[in-house]
């Protein structure tokens, strides 16, 4: 098992971590981007050091992964290989107070297509997921931060949150993982350039 510490930000930082995970294991065949943060402020009240770091860590650590990842994965003849982005539904539907991850997350959805197009002819595979409210510590963070946005508690928000969706619950963080382990299977071979909500409904109203 391997593991490194690095700022997803930081283009040689990732490289590194590229290059030394690559020789350790005789190539990558699969990257799944899940490094994520977000900030709750409505769009006019964003300071602008806020902003930035979202969009750097949310977009810009994806795209550096990307990129060293699929330069290594096409240089060592890498057939089959995989990469899952994770997005958010909200990419797909405005969310109040969350402009800045939002606007990160539709980025995230628009590169996958592009990588999708670009690394077809090598084998190599891009996908993102983008699930709905998961029961994660970050999101309680939301309903901590978010709740008296809209002048509610966190337990309020949560409620009311929830109950905009259609199944009833949130998205549990091991559907998700469910949902990574088939797109990097044999069997999702031509499944690329797309994004898949997983989000019990919500962004179909």
């Amino acid at each position: 098992m391997l593991a490194h510490k690095v700022d997803v930000q930081d283009s040689r930082q990732v490289a590194e971590c590229v290059g030394s995970t690559s020789a350790a294991l005789g190539g990558i065949d699969i990257l799944v981007n899940c490094a994520g943060i977000s900030t709750s402020h409505l769009v006019v009240d964003i300071p602008e050091e806020e902003w930035d770091k979202v969009l750097a860590v949310n977009l810009k650590g994806v795209f550096l992964f990307c990129k060293y990842v699929a330069s290594d994965m096409i240089r060592r003849g890498i057939k089959n290989g995989r990469i899952v982005n994770i997005s958010s539904q909200a990419s797909k539907i405005g969310e109040l107070g969350n402009g800045a991850y939002s606007a990160s997350k539709a980025a995230v959805n628009s590169l996958t297509q592009v990588l999708g197009l670009e690394l077809a002819q090598y084998g190599i595979a891009v996908t993102a997921i983008c699930p709905g409210y998961v029961d994660t510590e970050m999101m309680r963070k939301v309903f901590r931060e978010r709740g008296p946005i809209e002048g509610m508690t966190p337990q309020e928000y949560e409620r009311r949150l929830v109950s905009t969706v259609p199944s009833g619950r949130m998205v549990r963080p091991q559907e998700i993982a469910g949902l990574v382990s088939y797109l990097c299977s044999q069997e999702a071979e031509l499944i690329t350039g797309v994004t898949i909500t997983m989000a019990g409904g919500k962004t179909l109203i």
